[in-house]
């Protein structure tokens, strides 16, 4: 696997917004073949796995977590940021 340096955003709760974070780093050059490839990070924490509501809205409810996760790998390197 070829390693490459990234640049990322965290915090992603839904589609939409993995969608205009993936847009926004097309604009400003980033992709999959540049230098530094992008990535979208989705917060998840103790509550959110067993899901349990939280009131921050950055940590997505777990069963959308797939999916977003999902939508992050067509934009380029998709994370989970966990916080115990």
């Amino acid at each position: 696997m070829d390693t490459k340096p990234y640049v990322g955003v965290t915090g992603a709760s839904n589609i939409d917004e993995v969608r205009i974070i993936g847009e926004e780093f097309q604009k400003a050059g980033y992709s999959k073949d540049s230098s530094h490839q992008p990535m979208i990070g989705i917060l998840v924490g103790y509550k959110t796995l067993k899901r349990q509501p939280t009131t921050n809205r950055r940590y997505p409810p777990f069963s959308h977590v797939k999916d977003l996760l999902s939508e992050a790998k067509k934009h380029g390197l998709p994370a989970i940021h966990y916080n115990s």
